[in-house]
């Protein structure tokens, strides 16, 4: 007497599909390298320091951006720092 062999069920093989169409568009993507990368982008930050209770500036405050650039609040509590990230992508 000859055994037949189990076929699989549809929605394990839908459910194994599914999956691995999930797993590829998400690993293809990472694993490839990027199409561009450039170097240094600046970003400007703009920050306005203000006491937590009074709201009134803080003067002399200072600032750190990105643990690169640092800046100090002017007489009005506001200052600009300007830091240069990398930047990488796919498009």
């Amino acid at each position: 007497m000859l055994r037949q062999k189990k076929a699989f069920s549809t929605p394990f093989v839908v459910t194994i599909v599914v999956v691995l169409i999930v797993f590829t568009t998400i690993a293809i993507p990472n694993i490839l390298a990027h199409r561009f990368e450039w170097a240094s982008v600046p970003l400007a930050v703009r920050v306005h320091v203000s006491d937590q209770r009074s709201g009134a500036p803080v003067v002399g405050a200072t600032v750190q951006v990105s643990s690169s650039f640092e800046d100090v609040s002017g007489p009005d509590g506001r200052c600009q720092a300007i830091a240069l990230f990398q930047q990488t992508g796919t498009h």
